[in-house]
């Protein structure tokens, strides 16, 4: 006897009708593969999904990523030259060029200006420029972004920062760092503003200490700073240590070394800071001390 193949064809068809006839759930799955060897495969077996209310049959298209099997995690965007490879991704060689202006120089890139913080010292830095022609670097100052103003310095390539020390605590600049050369006109630029500021916080009082009254006050005394004298103090009263509390005094006079406060309970402790506040604003690190008024252990110890 000769038996004849079975073509998957056929055997689809018969287990459909076997499904149909005995009422069961059958899925049945044939799946293609693409040979790493034959890229070009063009065609995948045929999906057939079985099931008591008929046959859905689909037919899969081969797909491919870069002769690499289904799956491969994609980038965001594969061939961008700085992300990091993945496998089936291999970033390109790239290579950049420097482009010239024919007529001008091209400009400093990265142009800042910089606070100092103590409001009498602005630094102005930047990436010198890729221009080969390019033999110094001016910097400008000027109080409209209209003009470039007077030149504070001229410096050779790769100094790439200034300190200006000549500028006054809350007037605006604007600085203009240009590139020159003797044989070629500078490019033209847009400033960078900056108004110097003063964040730099004055010192502290010295030796703070707190008293507690026979009228039941307390009185906090200080010896103010040999290196700056603040525009005045403040004082700040709280029920537990490591709290500042609120202030109980603002404006206090810089000339005064004392404080008695009135407003205070027996048998309570109180925890004082002091602080030096300056022409800017800037406050100094509170300094805590701990008094107590009345009893301290008023249930025994």
């Amino acid at each position: 006897m000769i038996r004849r193949k079975t073509s998957k064809k056929k055997k689809i068809i018969y287990a459909v009708i076997m499904t149909l006839f005995f009422g069961s759930s059958i899925v049945i799955f044939y799946r293609g593969f693409i040979a790493p060897k034959r890229p070009n495969s063009s065609s995948l077996a045929p999906v057939a999904v079985v099931s008591t209310g008929g046959v859905v049959a689909t037919t899969q298209k081969p797909v491919r990523v870069l002769n690499k099997p289904l799956g491969v995690p994609l980038l965001e965007n594969p061939l961008f030259a700085e992300r990091l490879s993945v496998d089936g991704f291999v970033a390109p060689d790239q290579q950049s060029v420097f482009v010239e202006h024919p007529e001008k120089l091209s400009p400093a890139t990265k142009v800042e200006a910089l606070n100092v913080g103590t409001g009498t010292d602005v630094v102005v830095r930047w990436n010198d420029p890729e221009d080969t022609r390019a033999e110094h670097i001016a910097v400008y100052r000027s109080d409209t972004p209209e003009e470039v103003g007077t030149r504070l310095t001229l410096v050779f390539l790769g100094t790439q920062v200034f300190r200006d020390t000549t500028v006054v605590l809350g007037n605006n600049y604007y600085y203009f760092v240009l590139p020159t050369s003797s044989t070629i006109s500078s490019p033209s630029i847009f400033p960078v503003e900056i108004t110097p500021k003063d964040t730099v916080p004055p010192p502290p009082p010295l030796d703070v200490n707190v008293f507690a009254t026979e009228n039941a006050s307390v009185r906090v005394t200080w010896r103010p700073s040999s290196v700056e004298i603040p525009s005045h103090y403040e004082i700040y009263r709280s029920l537990e240590q490591g709290l500042i509390g609120n202030p109980i005094v603002v404006g206090y006079e810089s000339d005064k070394t004392s404080y008695e406060d009135t407003s205070v309970n027996s048998g309570l402790s109180y925890y004082y800071s002091v602080v030096a506040v300056d022409a800017s604003g800037n406050k100094s690190t509170p300094l805590i001390e701990d008094p107590t008024v009345g009893n301290q252990f008023p249930f025994g110890r």
